[in-house]
Parts: structure tokens; C-alpha cells; sequence
């Protein structure tokens, strides 16, 4: 991993969304130095503080250590969205929010899981 990388990454999502150094490195529980080296790529955080940087950030931690997204796998999101569009469009809010990794996670999970009952409940009556 490119620390020089990463700290470019935790700095553009921390800008995006309005925090300064030092207000996010008190929400992380850090010293304002620590972050900055952070930042500079002259430090790394360990994995469970990446997560909560990522939580506070909103954004994924896989794409904080590599520009990706941890959901990237052999399917692109636009796939996703346009399968959604096409077989489940009123899925496709939740899908969004869980590949986006944002902190409803599990509302977006039972969210899925209800639109897929129903799909599977209206298949089955229309056999």
C-alpha cells in the first residue's frame, strides 16, 4: 500500500465532507500531528481506526487504502444499477446504500431482503 496514496485519499474525503484536520482527528481520537501525517503519507492508521475514519468519512474503507471500492469484485456498480433498473427497480436504493458501504447497511439489507419476498411472493401467484 502507498501511504503517500492513502493519506491523499483520507484528505480529499475529509474535505468532501467539510471537516477540518482537526475536528476529524478529535472525532477519530487522534492528535491534530498524528492526522497530519496521516495525510502525508508518513504514517498509517491501523485497520480499526481506518474504519472508523471510513464510518466518519462516509465513505469505504477499501477505497481509503486502494481507490476502489471494497464492493468493486468482478461487477461494476453501473452492472448493478442497471440490472436493478431493469428486474428490481425499487431495490435499487438499498443495493446503492450497501455498496456504498454508508452506516444503514442493515436497513438497506432488510430493505432488499423485503423487495425480494415480495417478488418472490408475486412470482409464485401469478404460477
Amino acid at each position: 500500500m502507498n501511504d503517500n496514496q492513502l493519506g491523499k485519499r483520507i484528505k480529499q474525503a475529509r474535505k468532501k465532507v467539510g471537516l477540518t484536520q482537526m475536528k476529524l482527528a478529535k472525532k477519530i481520537g487522534v492528535a491534530y500531528p498524528t492526522l497530519n501525517k496521516y495525510e502525508n503519507g508518513h504514517r498509517t492508521p491501523d485497520s480499526m481506526l481506518l474504519a472508523n475514519m471510513a464510518d466518519i468519512l462516509d465513505c469505504d474503507s477499501g477505497w481509503l487504502l486502494s481507490g476502489k471500492s471494497a464492493f468493486n469484485g468482478d461487477v461494476e456498480l453501473s452492472e448493478i444499477v442497471n440490472i436493478l433498473q431493469n428486474d428490481l427497480p425499487e431495490a435499487k436504493e438499498f443495493v446503492l446504500m450497501v455498496l456504498k458501504g454508508k452506516k444503514q447497511v442493515k436497513e438497506g439489507l432488510i430493505g432488499i431482503q423485503g423487495i425480494i419476498e415480495k417478488k418472490v411472493v408475486s412470482t409464485l401467484q401469478c404460477s
